[in-house]
């Protein structure tokens, strides 16, 4: 029999199921690593297409420049991000061979040239000119340059020893404040002289108050023409103050004299006026008393016209009676006896008044007789006064005539007093002030002397030698240590001007003002202040005012050098440094939308290289020589080259570039046609125009040559030693050493300055001018200096050349150098922009160059494992964000 078997399908199931969970999770794992390699292929795509978006970058920038840019405003001049994103899209979907979707992607953080100050454009500059540039173009420039290394070191201890000889120039002018003062000769500053004899005299100084012998010896005046313009300066105090006093005596016994008539005079007045003042008030009374007689009269007429209608009404009533006889009698009424006696009093009242009238017109009567007996008192009165007048008239022209005779004197007294004591109050304190210059003097010449010692070992014998004199000179100058130099007694003057002070403070200057119109009293209270001796002015003391005037020429030069040089280049420096028959390009750049208008970097203005000259002649030597230096900015490049070719690193190779891209005056190598001939004079300046930028490159050389030139005049001997005998000429005097030494250093600077304008023309002319001048290239004598501009084209064209020179383009090199990378930066791109504006598109800016950009992409990725278990729906997928980041 057959047995029959149940199976469990259990296990079956079991086993079915353990294999769907290992398939997916294999799916799983295999969906993941599906996701990781689709962020990687998203990343890739997005390379891929940055990458290629890069490599569309301007052809014309890199083609002319070197530059590497993408237009991001393709060919409009606005930047347009969503069609470099397009861009970018394209180029993603062109290499998208697994079907990802690209659901976003956005460009961001976009850099540009104009970026950064202009970073990102030097940036791509630098990285050029390593490959361009030959390095040993660049160690040749260095090398020469390094020349100009000692000139800081000299033009230091240069500028520190003029600034102390301008202090001590002070005390030269204070002694001339005190010349002024004290003997009136007022010797004009610095070296400008306003007179033949180069001084003038002033109307009040302390010895116009004069009480010895009018003499050379007893002034203390030592030269002859001095003397002769002062000798009729000086006022004998003692003379005037007993000529005041005597004539205020006069004076107050004058005015004594006419006291008593003009006292006699006043009361006639009085008198005059009280009897015009009693006719007044009669005539009042008269007018009273005419109103009273007409107020009397009317009664009266009142009264007789009342009285003459009570008769008529009396005739009729008699009348009736008479027709009446013969009818009975009737008693009379008591009426009628009522008007008889009211008749009387009327009468009475009549006869009153009239009395009264009578004796009103009677008292004006005398009244008139009595106004008509003042008059005649008034015009015997008015005789009176009219004779004491004349009388008086006559005293008085003469007290007037005193008066102001006397208010002269006394006005030229006082003046000369208060101005005497003023003056000297000042002289204590100038002579205070010189003390503390000198004090203050001291240190800075330690400073000196310790720079000299550190500089010493680079200057040649002959300055180092000249400089230990001065040295030692300065310190005797201001007395420091043992040993003292000066011309002027300080201590003495102060000394004599304390006692003086002291002398004239005891007597009442007030005294001695008077004011034309004084009384008797005041006269006499004037006379009671002033000394009684007048001998008391020769006490007065001139002991320590001396100073020594045997020097001053007879006829000290006038000083036109600095009008004379103003004079050569009034019509500019462009049209001295090149010969007419040049050439010059007439080419501007005009345009509202250049990069540095973006910068904010401006072109300079035409007065921002004013001239060199200008307040040259009221300036020290020191400020003169900084002026050269920091104006060239020779100091920073001694700097520069002292540092080395490594310190200067990316900023000469960028200067480099400049050299190499863009034309200049002397080079038109660079090929092409620019909308500018001199574009890298524009770097310098950034004129609008060619001729604007050249002049002002060609200035900027010659201002550099110029501190050079100043520098070397300072150093020579032989130069120094001329422009100290034409100082003294023109100075007139060699009394003060270190106003003479200032005069001195403007001639020098001068000089330098009119050389320096010959070597910039013999620069623009192609010649190798010596960076260092020596007694070769130093081609312009002293005599010549008035008249250089009319020699320069011979000395420019027949220069004396050197080996060791800079050319034109080798300045302009350096004075990039010397200029703000963002400037340097901003003006190229302009050049670069406009270029490329003016050769292939118009619509071109550099504000749409971009550099580098970061771009984001979101991807959709489909599902390619799950699905197929259905774990996932149809057609879904995940999201891969990547982003990246490109640059040139």
């Amino acid at each position: 029999m057959v047995r029959k078997q149940s199976y469990n399908g259990t296990i079956c199931v079991f086993l079915a199921l353990v294999l769907l969970l290992i398939m997916s999770l294999i799916l799983v794992f295999l969906e993941s690593a599906s996701h990781v390699a689709s962020a990687s292929y998203a990343q890739m795509l997005l390379k891929t297409a940055t990458g290629s978006v890069m490599g569309e970058y301007y052809g014309p920038l890199f083609a002319e420049y070197g530059i590497l840019a993408i237009d991001s405003g393709f060919d409009t001049k606005k930047t347009d991000s969503k069609e470099l994103e397009r861009r970018i899209m394209r180029y993603m979907e062109d290499e998208n061979v697994w079907g990802y979707t690209c659901e976003d992607i956005r460009v961001t953080d976009m850099k540009k040239l104009l970026d950064n100050d202009g970073t990102e454009f030097l940036s791509q500059a630098i990285s050029y000119e390593k490959y361009a540039a030959a390095e040993d173009v660049l160690d040749e420039i260095t090398s020469r340059l390094k020349s100009l290394g000692d000139q800081k070191a000299i033009t230091k201890v240069m500028e520190k020893r003029m600034d102390i000889e301008d202090e001590l120039a002070v005390i030269d002018k204070k002694t001339l404040e005190l010349m002024k003062l004290i003997d009136g000769v007022n010797l004009t500053l610095g070296a400008k002289t306003s007179s033949l004899l180069g001084y003038d005299i002033e109307e009040w100084f302390i010895k116009k108050l004069y009480v010895g012998e009018n003499s050379m010896t007893g002034t203390g005046i030592n030269n002859p023409s001095v003397y002769e313009n002062l000798k009729g300066r000086y006022a004998d105090i003692v003379d005037l103050s007993s000529t005041y006093k005597a004539a205020l005596k006069v004076y107050a016994d004058k005015v004594k004299a006419i006291s008593a008539e003009l006292e006699k005079i006043d009361a006639l007045y009085a008198e005059l006026g009280v009897c015009g003042e009693t006719i007044k008030l009669k005539e009042e009374e008269i007018v009273e008393k005419k109103k009273a007689t007409e107020e009397l009269e009317e009664k009266i007429a009142e009264i007789e016209q009342k009285a003459a209608s009570d008769d008529a009404e009396e005739t009729d009533d008699t009348e009736e009676n008479k027709t009446e006889e013969n009818k009975p009698e009737k008693k009379p009424a008591p009426k009628t006896e009522a008007k008889k006696d009211d008749s009387t009093s009327k009468e009475k009242e009549l006869d009153a008044l009239k009395k009264e009238l009578a004796e009103i017109n009677s008292s004006i009567e005398e009244l008139n007789e009595q106004i008509a007996e003042l008059e005649r008192s008034k015009a015997d009165i008015a005789i009176l006064i009219e004779e004491l007048s004349e009388s008086i008239a006559g005293k008085q022209m003469e007290i007037d005539d005193i008066a102001g005779n006397l208010k002269k004197v006394s006005d030229y007294v006082y003046t000369l007093l208060t101005e005497v004591i003023t003056k000297l109050s000042r002289v204590c304190e100038i002579v205070d002030e010189v003390a503390e210059k000198q004090e203050k003097v001291k240190p800075l010449i330690d400073d000196f002397e310790g720079i000299l010692r550190t500089v010493g070992p680079i200057l040649s014998n002959d300055l180092k030698e000249e400089m230990e004199e001065t040295l030692d000179f300065m310190k005797a100058y201001v007395g420091y240590g043992n040993s003292k130099i000066t011309t002027t007694d300080f201590d003495a003057i102060k000394k004599t001007a304390e006692y003086d002070l002291a002398l004239l403070s005891g007597i009442d200057i007030e005294a001695y003002r008077f004011t034309g119109a004084d009384t008797y009293e005041e006269a006499m209270e004037k006379l009671g202040r002033l000394p009684e001796d007048d001998g008391v002015f020769k006490s007065f003391s001139y002991s320590g005012f001396s100073f020594d005037y045997s020097e001053i020429q007879e006829s000290a030069l006038e000083n036109k050098l600095v009008a004379e040089f103003e004079d050569n280049v009034a019509d500019g420096y462009l049209s001295l440094f090149l010969p007419d028959n040049v050439k010059l390009s007439d080419n501007a750049m005009l345009s509202e939308l250049l990069p540095s208008l973006w910068y904010e970097v401006e072109g300079e203005k035409e007065d921002d290289l004013e001239s060199i000259t200008d307040g040259a002649d009221d300036k020290g030597g020191g400020e003169l020589l900084s002026d050269a230096d920091e104006g060239s900015g020779l100091s920073d490049i001694a700097d520069l080259v002292t540092d080395g070719f490594e310190a200067m690193g990316s900023k000469l190779l960028s200067s480099m570039y400049m050299r190499h891209q863009f034309k200049s005056f002397k080079n038109r190598s660079v090929e092409g046609d620019t909308v500018l001939d001199y574009e890298l004079e524009y770097i310098l300046s950034g004129f609008e125009t060619d001729k604007a930028n050249l002049s002002a490159a060609a200035t900027k050389i010659m201002l550099l040559r110029l501190a050079i030139c100043t520098v070397y005049t300072l150093t020579q001997k032989d130069l120094k030693a001329q422009a100290q005998t034409l100082a003294i000429s023109i100075m007139g005097f060699t009394g003060l050493p270190f106003l003479i030494t200032i005069v001195k250093y403007l001639i020098l600077f001068l000089w330098a300055a009119a050389q320096a304008v010959i070597e910039t023309a013999a620069i623009l002319r192609g010649k190798k001018v010596p960076i260092i001048p020596n007694s070769d290239s130093f081609c312009l004598s002293l005599a010549e200096l008035p008249f250089f501009a009319t020699l320069i084209d011979e000395k420019a064209d027949n220069f004396s050349e050197s080996k060791l020179y800079l050319d034109y383009d080798d300045y302009l090199l350096v004075l990039t150098l010397l200029q703000s990378e963002k400037t340097t930066a901003a003006r190229a791109l302009d050049i670069i922009q406009e270029n490329i504006r003016y050769k292939y598109n118009d619509d071109f800016l550099i504000s749409n160059a971009v550099t580098s950009f970061s771009c984001t992409a979101t991807f959709r990725a489909p599902y390619k494992y799950t699905g197929l278990l259905g774990l996932t729906e149809a057609g879904a997928g995940y999201m891969v964000e990547v982003t990246d980041r490109v640059a040139y």
